[in-house]
């Protein structure tokens, strides 16, 4: 299972637990484990971190806005040496400066 896939599973889960309300009010990281997804990107090449939070991102599969979990995601990882390389990838920093229209 990709990635995107398993965070598409944690979207339903919180969705499912919580609403969209405080998602959206507050942060992915007040409802969701997002330190578990960023533990699970480690162990994967830094291309392929790139392309699975770029394909999270652009989801339409989701019932919550995937790009904030992305946004939630570069957050967490902002001050770590091994994901510093995906904040040269000017697609996914529009991610990490992302408002929602919810």
């Amino acid at each position: 299972m990709r990635f995107s896939d398993t965070a598409r599973l944690a979207l339903i889960e919180t969705n499912k637990r919580f609403g969209s309300y405080k998602y959206y009010e507050s942060s992915p990281n007040e409802v969701m484990n997002v330190g578990a997804l960023v533990k699970k990107l480690k162990d994967f090449p830094i291309e392929d971190v790139t392309a699975e939070l770029l394909h999270l991102a652009q989801r339409s599969d989701c019932p919550l806005d995937p790009a904030e979990l992305v946004k939630s995601i570069l957050v967490h990882v902002d001050d770590q040496e091994k994901f510093q390389s995906l904040f040269d990838n000017s697609e996914l920093v529009k991610y990490y400066n992302y408002r929602g229209n919810n």
